[in-house]
Parts: C-alpha cells; structure tokens; sequence
C-alpha cells in the first residue's frame, strides 16, 4: 500500500483533512496516493511523518523506542520515521506498481502491438497516436498505468520533454525505443534540444 496513504488511513483522516492542515486541494492527496507525483510535496511528507510519528504510533503502541516493522511504511521499525524514509517507502511503492501494471492489460495490448511491429515494417508511430489508439486511455489514464505525473504525460504531448521517463518505463515492458516517435509534430530536435518548428 502506498505509505502516504497508509499514513493517512491509520490516522483516520480524510483526504480532505490533511488537505487542509497543509493548505492544498484534496486532489493533491489523491494525486500523491495514486503515485502521480514525481515526488511529493514536502509539506505533505513532514505532515504525515509527524502524524505518525505523534498519533499513528502513540496510539498503537505504549514505547516510543521501536516499533513492529511496518514494510509500506517503516520497514526498520526505527523510530522516529525519518522524512527520508517515508519518501524512499514511496519511491518503492511506485516501482512495485509499476511493475505490477505490467502484466494489466493495457500492458499486454502494448507488449503485443510491438511484438507486431518489430515484425513487420512499420513506420514510428507518434506518441499520441500510441496513447490514444493502441492504449486507448486518457493522459489521465496514461499518468496511473505509467505511475508518472499527469503534467509530464501533458508536456511529452506539448513539448516533447519527458520522453526519457516514459522511454525508460516502456522499455522495460518491452517497447522498442524507435517504434515511437515522442517528439510532436510541431516541433524539431536541434542539438538535443526540442524546439517549435
């Protein structure tokens, strides 16, 4: 389970809550439990390590010395739980989640498609054609199965940057790195630089 999550739900709190004890928008927390944060923001982490340091903790156990391991949230069961170590559980999360939406289905469409391809002669298929027509999902859809930040996805289809991240995750699910083309057709590489054209 995500830990910010697992956090929040330990201490009884709603997203709306610790929205506001932080002065962000619900979908802020939402975003960040979904693991569409390329890393959270840092009002929220000391936020719900205090909370679990003073309340999840406290509440559950009578010494403050050690705690059962917890492996979403405090794997050492080392008290206090350090910013660093609710981040890196996240980071942890978001990769085993990744790897989990490999065997999804939007996955597998992917993974067939390009066993396809690389037997045939297809041209590169651009970014969003691949987005929309073999994944068939939203930017919003895209951002949960990739487990990356909806504003990147929207900037590779603006801009062209980005690419690497989402290079990266498809090619560990088996996509070849020239069967798409990221950047738009609005624009040009020019000394590995995307540019309008």
């Amino acid at each position: 389970m995500n830990p910010y999550r697992k956090i929040r739900m330990d201490a009884h709190q709603s997203q709306k809550e610790v929205a506001n004890q932080i002065n962000v928008t619900p979908q802020v927390i939402l975003r960040v439990e979904q693991g569409l944060f390329s890393s959270p923001p840092p009002d929220l982490t000391a936020y719900l390590t205090n909370l679990y340091n003073h309340t999840v903790i406290p509440s559950n156990h009578t010494s403050n010395v050690a705690v059962a391991a917890d492996p979403d949230v405090n794997p050492e069961g080392t008290l206090p739980l350090s910013p660093s170590t609710l981040q890196r559980q996240y980071f942890r999360w978001v990769y085993a989640t990744r790897n989990a939406n490999k065997r999804s289905s939007s996955a597998k469409r992917i993974q067939e498609y390009f066993q396809y391809w690389s037997r045939s002669t297809s041209a590169r298929v651009s970014w969003k054609e691949f987005r929309k027509n073999i994944l068939g999902l939203s930017v919003a859809g895209t951002a949960k199965l990739l487990v990356l930040q909806i504003s990147l996805i929207q900037d590779l289809e603006k801009t062209g940057r980005n690419a690497a991240q989402v290079q990266d995750i498809l090619l560990d699910w088996g996509v070849p790195l020239e069967a798409i083309n990221y950047v738009p057709a609005n624009r040009i590489v020019r000394n590995n630089v995307t540019e309008l054209a």
